[in-house]
């Protein structure tokens, strides 16, 4: 799991994401987990937002890797 910004000008949010391989193809399936919020609006409250996030996808990441389950919602 990892944190992107996706989107463009004023309406750029900033998203939890998962890529899984699709079995027999050279090809990824993108999955959004979930969607954090406003990317300039975050920012402009706090400056670390973007570290913050990271840290918390490593978390989340850990989390799901130890259920060995399906992918973390």
């Amino acid at each position: 799991m990892y944190v992107t910004v996706s989107g463009s000008g004023k309406y750029r949010v900033i998203q939890f994401v998962e890529q899984h391989r699709i079995p027999n193809t050279k090809k990824k399936k993108t999955k959004v987990i979930e969607t954090v919020g406003n990317y300039e609006k975050m920012l402009a409250e706090d400056p670390d937002i973007m570290e913050k996030l990271r840290t918390e996808a490593k978390k989340r990441t850990c989390i799901c890797q130890v259920k060995k389950g399906p992918p973390c919602r």
